[in-house]
C-alpha cells in the first residue's frame, strides 16, 4: 500500500474534471500511474462518482485559476467564449505536481503563445491584448527583482486603438467589435506600482 501514490492521486482527480467524468463511467485507466491497491482504486471510483467531488473540483480550479486571472485578466475577458476548453487543455496536458499551484500563469501564456502560433487560438483582439499583458507581467516581475534600478519599459504594437481597447478591459469588460483597426506603437511603463501607457506612433486604416 502507497499512502503517498494514493493521495497523488486523489489530488490529481480533483484538479480534473474530465478524469472525475472518466473514472465515475468506469474509466480507471489514469489511475494507472499511481502505485495504488485494490482497495484504493476502489475508494477512488467511489469518491469520484460522490456529488461533493464537484465543489472540491470547483475549488481547486478556481484556486489554480487565481494566478491566471492575476496575471492575464483582460486576455481572460478575450478568450472568455472557449476560457473552459482552454484551461482542460491546460491543466490536462500539464497536471499540477505542485499543489501551491506555482507557475499557472506561465503554462497559460505559453498554451495562448502555441495557439497563436498554430492559427488554433483566434480573435479579433486577442494577440494584441495578450502581447500587452505579457510585457506588463515581465514588467512586473522586473519590479520583484528590482533594486534601485531606472523604472522599465516595453513597447507593444495594436492593431486596434488602444485607448478604446484597454478601457473597457481595465473593467474587465468585453471591449465592443470593430474597433477602428490601425498600426500602434505603444511604450508601456512601470512606475511607483502603476502602469502607465503612451502611443508612440500611430496609423489608421483608411
Amino acid at each position: 500500500m502507497s499512502l503517498s501514490g494514493f493521495q497523488r492521486a486523489l489530488a490529481q482527480l480533483v484538479l480534473s474534471a474530465a478524469d472525475i467524468r472518466r473514472l465515475a463511467s468506469g474509466d480507471d485507466s489514469g489511475l494507472g500511474a499511481f502505485d495504488l491497491t485494490d482497495r484504493e482504486r476502489e475508494r477512488l471510483r467511489l469518491a469520484a462518482r460522490q456529488p461533493g467531488i464537484w465543489l472540491c473540483c470547483s475549488l481547486a480550479r478556481a484556486n489554480r485559476f487565481e494566478a491566471i486571472a492575476d496575471a492575464y485578466p483582460m486576455t481572460c475577458v478575450v478568450l472568455e467564449p472557449c476560457l473552459r476548453e482552454l484551461l482542460d487543455e491546460v491543466w490536462s496536458a500539464t497536471p499540477a505536481t505542485n499543489y501551491q499551484f506555482q507557475g499557472e500563469e506561465t503554462l497559460f501564456a505559453s498554451r495562448v503563445e502555441a495557439g497563436l502560433a498554430a492559427g488554433t487560438l483566434t480573435g479579433e483582439y486577442l494577440e494584441e491584448v495578450f502581447r500587452y499583458e505579457a510585457a506588463c507581467w515581465g514588467l512586473a516581475q522586473w519590479l520583484r527583482r528590482a533594486d534601485g534600478a531606472d523604472p522599465p519599459s516595453a513597447t507593444v504594437e495594436f492593431s486596434h486603438a488602444p485607448d478604446l481597447l484597454l478601457e473597457p478591459l481595465s473593467r474587465l469588460v468585453a471591449p465592443p467589435p470593430s474597433l477602428p483597426r490601425g498600426k500602434y506603437l505603444v511604450e508601456v511603463r512601470l512606475e511607483n506600482g502603476d502602469f502607465s501607457v503612451e502611443v508612440l506612433s500611430a496609423a489608421t486604416d483608411a
